[in-house]
């Protein structure tokens, strides 16, 4: 919808999570948080766990100029 494309990951994401940090194995922010299930009981048959990458971010926020 915004452009920005996102990463889909089998990880479950649970509303409320929204806007959290995503790890990697190393402990490195690699994403935000934004798609997912809106109850951990429905979480394993969402299959849209999205994560916006850090790089993406960038565009998401106003331009200071």
């Amino acid at each position: 919808k915004s452009g920005i494309k996102r990463l889909l990951v089998d990880a479950h994401i649970v509303s409320g999570n929204s806007v959290g940090p995503v790890l990697d194995k190393n402990n490195f922010v690699i994403g935000v948080a934004v798609t997912g299930a809106d109850s951990d009981g429905n979480a394993p048959d969402t299959e849209n766990h999205g994560v916006i990458p850090i790089e993406a971010l960038e565009h998401l926020a106003p331009s200071e100029q």
